[in-house]
């Protein structure tokens, strides 16, 4: 509890509007976490922190509109959660713990997607939608996630 209260002051540090949980990801089938080897047995918890985008635009003829604002508003939410996950890293690391802020760049195998999208879900905060930023959450916001992986007991 003491984590969480200082996770979610780190956050609020940076924006308002956000979403936090903590997901234990040794429940997680084994043939979902194959294909990390032995990264999830390092690091069995994660923290998972979405921050709203924007309201969703319902209309389709604000498409084009909606496309811009998307683009101009990921980069700078991409930038808020590398701040963010670096900092909850950190702070876990002073601590003793060890943390991996997962990336938001992707593979071709798009190895980090699956890991925010299995975070997310485990963590009770819904399901990434297919431009990974949606969640069926709350459904009228688009939000970005992030994710720190860590040994921490949560």
């Amino acid at each position: 509890m003491e984590f969480e209260n200082l996770a979610r002051k780190t956050i609020e540090t940076e924006c308002e509007d956000y979403y936090f949980g903590i997901a234990d990801l040794s429940n997680v089938e084994k043939s979902e976490t194959q294909k990390y080897g032995s990264l999830l047995d390092a690091y069995p918890n994660a923290i998972s922190i979405g921050l709203t985008i924007f309201p969703r635009i319902s209309h389709q003829s604000h498409q084009s509109e909606y496309e811009k604002i998307y683009n101009d508003t990921k980069d700078v939410t991409d930038g808020k959660l590398d701040i963010i996950t670096a900092r909850l890293s950190e702070l876990l690391q002073k601590n003793g713990y060890a943390a991996f802020p997962v990336p938001k760049i992707e593979t071709n195998e798009k190895l980090f997607l699956y890991l925010h999208k299995m975070a997310v879900r485990m963590a009770g905060l819904g399901q990434i939608e297919q431009n990974c930023t949606s969640s069926t959450l709350d459904e009228d916001k688009y939000v970005n996630w992030g994710t720190v992986l860590t040994n921490a007991p949560l």
